[in-house]
């Protein structure tokens, strides 16, 4: 009787210990993260952009001259696991400063489509996210070479040569988080280039998207970077930013000083 008795008190005892354990480890198979991987797709349309004159105030004017972004510099896409509502009137162009946008014509769209997933290590789809990078490109004015407009940076009359790039924007598309994961995407735009010449500009602009991932056990963050210019072309920079960044040579500590007390 009195060996039945301490079988069952060392039950009750190591019980306990033995259920947090097994929710410990279920804990980190949910929330630990097997694999995450990225599915892209590229479209181009005849869509012509909805443009919007902006204050010349409000412009950011960037190393390439004349040329400035009209639009934003920093917006959010995906806040606390829910489409943002900032994003659907956020966008960035490079376009020389001093012109009317009503002017410029023969505009072409190109959109890639990005669908993100994220899988645990119980072989769930925790997060699944699909976000639309979208630009309007090759931009002209079409005009007679007739200077007709006054550039508020030097006071000339010019008339825009070259092609440019309009509503350069990141929206999301579809947004799934399952309990106890969070995912936040924000964008962040550096000031336009000209990447062309003088006599014939070509714009050019760069997005840094930085993403978090949070649970309860860690979190994680990165950066995308992405490259479109007024040909048309569109990069993934990632990988590049990433190796660039792996070859910085780490910051090198001075020594302090010793100090003689005597």
């Amino acid at each position: 009787m009195k060996n039945n008795l301490k079988t069952a008190a060392a039950i009750l005892l190591f019980a306990p210990c033995a259920i947090f354990a097994a929710d410990n480890n279920s804990d980190e198979q949910y929330f630990g993260i097997e694999s995450s991987r990225f599915e892209v797709s590229v479209k181009e349309t005849d869509e012509k952009p909805d443009l919007v004159s902006i204050p010349l105030d409000a412009m950011t004017k960037g190393p390439g001259g004349g040329i400035v972004n009209t639009g934003m510099q920093a917006w959010s896409v995906i806040n606390s696991g829910q489409p943002s509502g900032s994003h659907s009137s956020a966008y960035a162009s490079a376009m020389p400063g001093f012109n009317q946008w009503a002017n410029f014509s023969n505009w072409k769209k190109k959109e890639m489509t990005y669908n993100y997933t994220v899988t645990n290590r119980m072989h769930m789809d925790v997060i699944r996210v699909k976000y639309v990078v979208a630009f309007f490109y090759d931009g002209m004015d079409l005009r007679s070479q007739t200077p007709t407009e006054t550039n508020p940076f030097t006071g000339d009359r010019e008339t825009a040569k070259g092609s440019y790039v309009a509503n350069f924007t990141v929206r999301p598309v579809e947004v799934d988080i399952k309990w106890g994961f969070n995912y936040s995407l924000n964008v962040t735009m550096s000031n336009p280039m000209n990447i062309g010449s003088s006599d014939n500009p070509v714009a050019y602009l760069q997005a840094d998207l930085n993403w978090n991932i949070s649970t309860v056990l860690q979190s994680k963050g990165g950066i995308l970077t992405y490259g479109v210019d007024g040909l048309g072309n569109f990069k993934d920079l990632t990988e590049k930013s990433a190796e660039l960044t792996k070859q910085l040579p780490l910051p090198v500590l001075e020594k302090p000083a010793s100090v003689d007390w005597n």
